[in-house]
């Protein structure tokens, strides 16, 4: 069994093994957007990150920004995990969804701006896959 997380705006995480069937090594689009609260229609982005030290996907509103979603502190900062690695600052790396993401808890807010992670934003919820994929 694979885990995923579904990661709302204000914080909120549900997570849960998955069983079902999948698509490309995931569950379904059709069941992220369902998990997602998003229509069957809505287009889905795909995101690389690290999570947990290894590669994982996760699965956001590819129009968030254009329709006015709200920032995703948790999500936003999975999504930075990779550059920060890459970047030798592994000790600003996020890996507990129970914590606060806040930037502002931070060491150097001018390290993230350096790296132009502060305009790399996830809005809306967020379905984090801890799973390979095809």
């Amino acid at each position: 069994m694979t885990k995923f997380h579904v990661i709302d705006e204000q914080g909120h995480v549900q997570t849960a093994d998955w069983t079902g069937p999948t698509e490309y090594g995931c569950p379904r689009f059709k069941h992220i957007k369902y998990e997602l609260g998003f229509k069957p229609e809505a287009p889905l982005e795909h995101v690389s990150v690290l999570w947990l030290g290894k590669p994982a996907h996760m699965f956001v509103d590819e129009i968030g920004l254009l329709t006015g979603r709200e920032l995703n502190p948790k999500a936003t900062r999975i999504y930075w995990n990779n550059t920060l690695s890459r970047h030798g600052r592994k000790s600003l790396i996020y890996n507990d969804l129970t914590a606060d993401p806040a930037v502002n808890q931070m060491v150097d807010t001018a390290v993230l701006e350096g790296l132009g992670l502060l305009e790399a934003v996830i809005v809306g919820p967020a379905f984090l896959w801890e799973g390979e994929m095809e």
